[in-house]
C-alpha cells in the first residue's frame, strides 16, 4: 500500500520563491510561498487575487525620438482634489487629471535628457533638476489647464575656486615667442581676473596680459613654446594669484543633478563638477543660498549649508529622500543626514551602507525607505545584481542617533528583479490594507511587492502583459504605466491604469441604456483581436476592432473591450516526511488537491484539470457566470494529474484567464510515494 501524507499550502502570503528554494523546506516562508505567482496580488491576510485590468487612457505618438524611449512618468499632488499625472516626452510635457488630459506645455528635454531629470514639489510649485541645464520650476497657475515652465532665478548661488583644469579642450598660441601674443581657447574658458597668471606647458612659460573675450586672451612669452600647436587642457598649468571663486553652477560647470525640499529649505544635490556636494538654501527662503554671519562672523543657524562626501570613494549623488532622517542615495553608498533641524554647524553626511544606489527614484513603503541598488563586485569578487533594498534601522550609535543598515527586500524572490528601471509605490486604502512596491524591469514585465509589516504579510508576485511594461507612477491611490504594445503590426505607446472593474488590458468600458450589438470607439485597437466581456464579466469572445468598432454575438448593454492576460498560482514542490522516509528525490505524486476559492467565476484549470462553477456547462442561459466561494477538491489518478516534473517536484498548479477572476486563499494537497 502506497505511503501518504497531506500538506498545506496555507496562503501564499509569501509570493512568489526562487525555484533555487526548492531545496530549503526548512525556510518558514517555503509552506506559504509559491513557484509561480503570475498576474495576481497579494491579500492583507493571505491569498492571492487575480489583478486588475488596464484601463486605456491614452496614446503617446511621440514616446520614441532619434530611436531613444524618452518618456517620463510622475505624480503632481496639491490636494486630495488636485492629483495630476505628469507624462514627460520630447520636448514636451501632458498634464492629465482623472485620465483626461488638461494641457501641454513645451519643455527643453530632449528624449535622451529624461533619464537625468529630477524633480520635488512644494504646493502648486515642482522644481526639476537636469546636470546640463538651469534649473526649472513647474507651476500650476489656478485651474487644471493653466500651467507654465519657466527657469528658476538663484540669488546668492554658492561659489567655488574650481582651479583651471579642463580635459577635453585645447588652448592654442599664436606665435612660439614674442609679447602680446594672441591665445586662442575653443572653450569659453578665460576670467577677467586671469590678468598676471601664469600659463606652463609645451614646453613654454607665459604671462596673461589681457583677456579679451572668454575665447582670446594676450600673453608675453618668456620662455619659448616649442611650437604652435593647440595645447591640451590637461597638459597645462595655469595659476593666478588673482583668480576668484566662480559660481558653483553654471553651463560651463554644470547645474544640480537632483532635488529635493526637506524642513523648509531647499535642497541640491551634485552636479558635474562637484558630484558628491549637497547644498541646501537659507532657510524658508528657497531660493536664497546666502552665507549668513553675525557680527562675530558665525554662520547664522537659518544661513545656507554645504556639505562634501570627501572619501576613498567617488559617491557621485543619485537621489535624496527624507523621512524622519535625511537620505543621500549615491554610487558610493547611502549617507545619512545626522541632525535636525539643520543649521551650518550641524549639517553633515555619514555613510551608513555601502551599496550603491542606481538612478531609479527612492520610495516609501510601510514606514520605511527602499531603493533600487546598482550591480556591483563586493571586495571578495562576487557580483551582486540589482534588487530593491530597504532602509531598517540596526541600533543608535554614542549620541543616540539611528544607524541604518541596507536589507534585499528581494532576497527569496531575486529572480524577480531583472534590472529595475523604475519604481513607484501605493499606500493601502480601506477596501485593501496592504500596501503594494511596483518595479518595473528591463525586460518589460513588473515585480510587485505585497506587504502589511503589522500582519506579517509579505510577499513578490510577478505581472505581465501582452506588450512590454515601460514606466510606472502612482497618483493617490491610482497606479498609471507606459505601456509598449504592437497593434496593427505597429509598435505603439499607451498610457493605461490599474482600473477598478477593469479584468483587460488597454481596456475601455461603455454602457448604453438601451442594448446593442454595435460598439464602437476603440480605434487604439485598431485590425487587433480583443476580447469582450458582457454585463457581470460574461466572457463573449474574441473579436477584431474594424473601423473602431466590435460586434457582440447579441445585443447587451455595457460592454469591456481589450486584451486578456493570463494568470497562475503553483505551489512549491510539495515535499512532507514520511513514516518510511522523506519524499525528497523519489518519485510522488498528488493524489488529491483542494483548492480554497473566494469569489471566482471560472473556469480555472488545477493541474490540467478544468473546474466549472456553473451547473449547465460553461455558460447558462446567457446569464453572467456566479461567482464561486469555497472549497474544490480534485482527485488525481496516474502520475499525469500528479503534476510530478523531475525539474521541480510534485506541484498544484492552478491557471486561468483573465476574463475568468479568481481568488485563491489556499491549497491542501495529498501526496503518495
Amino acid at each position: 500500500m502506497a505511503a501518504r501524507a497531506a500538506t498545506q499550502q496555507a496562503s501564499f502570503a509569501s509570493g512568489m520563491l526562487d525555484r533555487d528554494l526548492a531545496a530549503r523546506q526548512d525556510v518558514n516562508a517555503y509552506y506559504a510561498g509559491g513557484l509561480e505567482i503570475r498576474n495576481m496580488h497579494g491579500l492583507p491576510l493571505g491569498g492571492q487575487t487575480m489583478r486588475q485590468g488596464f484601463g486605456f487612457v491614452a496614446e503617446i505618438s511621440d514616446a520614441v525620438a532619434d530611436g531613444v524611449l524618452g518618456v517620463l512618468l510622475r505624480e503632481f499632488e496639491f490636494s486630495s482634489e488636485q492629483k495630476y499625472l505628469l507624462v514627460f516626452t520630447h520636448r514636451a510635457i501632458r498634464v492629465f487629471r482623472n485620465g483626461e488630459l488638461q494641457t501641454e506645455v513645451a519643455s527643453p528635454f530632449n528624449g535622451r535628457d529624461l533619464a537625468e531629470l529630477r524633480m520635488t514639489q512644494s504646493l502648486d510649485t515642482l522644481i526639476l533638476t537636469h546636470p546640463d541645464y538651469q534649473y526649472r520650476k513647474l507651476v500650476r497657475r489656478g485651474a487644471h489647464d493653466r500651467w507654465s515652465l519657466d527657469t528658476v532665478e538663484i540669488t546668492n548661488p554658492p561659489s567655488h575656486e574650481f582651479g583651471r583644469y579642463f580635459p577635453g579642450f585645447f588652448v592654442t598660441p599664436a606665435a612660439t615667442t614674442g609679447a602680446s601674443v594672441d591665445l586662442m581657447s575653443d572653450e569659453d574658458w578665460f576670467l577677467a581676473g586671469d590678468i598676471g597668471a601664469t600659463i606652463k606647458g609645451n614646453g613654454g612659460v607665459a604671462t596673461v596680459t589681457a583677456v579679451v573675450s572668454a575665447k582670446q586672451a594676450k600673453i608675453n612669452i618668456s620662455t619659448a613654446f616649442q611650437d604652435t600647436t593647440p595645447i591640451a587642457g590637461w597638459s597645462f598649468d595655469m595659476s593666478s594669484a588673482s583668480q576668484k571663486a566662480e559660481e558653483v553652477w553654471s553651463d560651463r560647470r554644470g547645474w544640480p543633478a537632483s532635488v529635493y525640499f526637506f524642513e523648509g529649505r531647499l535642497y541640491f544635490g551634485g552636479s558635474q563638477s562637484r558630484p558628491q556636494t549637497e547644498w541646501g538654501s537659507v532657510t524658508n527662503d528657497f531660493f536664497n543660498f546666502e552665507e549668513k554671519s553675525a557680527t562675530d562672523g558665525e554662520p547664522l543657524d537659518d544661513s545656507a549649508v554645504e556639505f562634501s562626501m570627501d572619501g576613498d570613494r567617488v559617491s557621485k549623488i543619485q537621489q535624496q529622500y527624507a523621512l524622519d532622517d535625511f537620505f543621500l542615495f549615491t554610487s558610493g553608498g547611502v549617507f545619512v543626514g545626522r541632525e535636525s533641524p539643520v543649521t551650518p554647524k550641524n549639517f553633515y553626511f555619514q555613510r551608513h551602507t555601502e551599496v550603491p544606489a542606481a538612478a531609479v527614484r527612492p520610495q516609501e513603503m510601510d514606514g520605511s525607505v527602499v531603493f533600487v541598488s546598482d550591480s556591483f563586485l563586493d571586495e571578495d569578487g562576487i557580483h551582486h545584481h540589482q534588487t530593491v533594498q530597504e532602509l531598517v534601522p540596526a541600533g543608535s550609535d554614542e549620541g543616540g542617533l539611528t544607524i541604518y543598515q541596507a536589507q534585499d527586500l528581494a532576497l527569496l524572490a531575486g529572480s524577480l528583479m531583472r534590472e529595475p528601471v523604475d519604481m513607484a509605490a501605493r499606500r493601502g486604502g480601506f477596501g485593501n490594507s496592504a500596501h503594494h512596491l511596483f518595479v518595473v524591469n528591463s525586460d518589460g514585465t513588473m515585480a510587485v511587492l505585497n506587504t502589511r509589516k503589522s500582519q506579517s504579510v509579505t510577499g513578490w508576485t510577478l505581472w505581465d502583459t501582452e506588450g512590454e511594461m515601460l514606466r510606472v507612477a502612482v497618483v493617490g491611490r491610482s497606479t498609471y504605466l507606459l505601456v509598449k504594445r504592437t497593434i496593427g503590426g505597429a509598435e505603439r505607446y499607451f498610457i493605461e491604469r490599474l482600473k477598478l472593474g477593469h479584468d483587460l488590458d488597454c481596456s475601455l468600458s461603455k454602457s448604453t441604456q438601451i442594448a446593442t450589438d454595435m460598439w464602437s470607439g476603440f480605434d487604439h485597437l485598431e485590425g487587433h483581436t480583443v476580447r469582450v466581456l458582457g454585463p457581470g464579466g460574461s466572457d463573449l469572445g474574441p473579436q477584431t476592432v474594424t473601423n473602431g468598432a466590435i460586434r457582440t454575438p447579441y445585443e447587451v448593454t455595457s460592454v469591456e473591450v481589450g486584451l486578456p492576460f493570463q494568470w497562475a498560482v503553483e505551489t512549491m514542490p510539495i515535499e512532507a516526511q514520511l513514516t518510511d522516509g522523506t519524499l525528497i528525490g523519489n518519485a510522488h505524486r498528488i493524489v488529491r488537491a483542494t483548492v480554497r476559492f473566494s469569489d471566482t467565476r471560472g473556469p480555472v484549470t488545477v493541474n490540467g484539470r478544468t473546474i466549472v462553477f456553473t451547473e449547465f456547462g460553461e455558460t447558462a442561459l446567457d446569464s453572467p457566470p456566479p461567482s464561486f466561494t469555497g472549497l474544490r477538491t480534485l482527485r488525481f489518478l496516474g502520475w499525469r494529474g500528479g503534476q510530478f516534473r523531475r525539474d521541480s517536484g510534485a506541484t498544484v498548479r492552478i491557471t486561468g484567464n483573465s476574463a475568468a477572476r479568481a481568488t485563491i486563499l489556499s491549497v491542501t494537497s495529498e501526496i503518495a510515494a
